[in-house]
């Protein structure tokens, strides 16, 4: 799977699709592979875009304290990597409960 070094990190991801962008993101402990089943429906439609967040599945893991706002400067990078000037976003909570 590609990948895309930002923020001193590797953020692992799958791509699959063309047109407007669609980037997935999983929630706390879990990574990529939950979108697997449905990133083949979301592709005939989209550039369907699911991506490991820091510190989980293939992507960097430093030893440091995680926030939101640290992984959601993570994702504001990757996008801009990725130059993607406009997204639709799906994910799922990151709060522990």
């Amino acid at each position: 799977m590609p990948e895309v070094a930002i923020n001193e990190i590797r953020i692992n991801y799958r791509e699959e699709g063309a047109g407007f962008p669609l980037i997935l993101i999983h929630g706390l402990s879990d990574d990529s592979n939950l979108w697997v089943p449905i990133v083949s429906v979301f592709s005939k439609y989209y550039r369907t875009i699911a991506i490991d967040v820091r510190g989980h599945g293939r992507s960097s893991k430093p030893d440091m304290p995680y926030s939101i706002p640290l992984l959601a400067a993570d994702i504001f990078e990757f996008v801009n990597k990725m130059e993607i000037p406009q997204a639709n976003f799906m994910g799922l909570s990151m709060d522990q409960p």
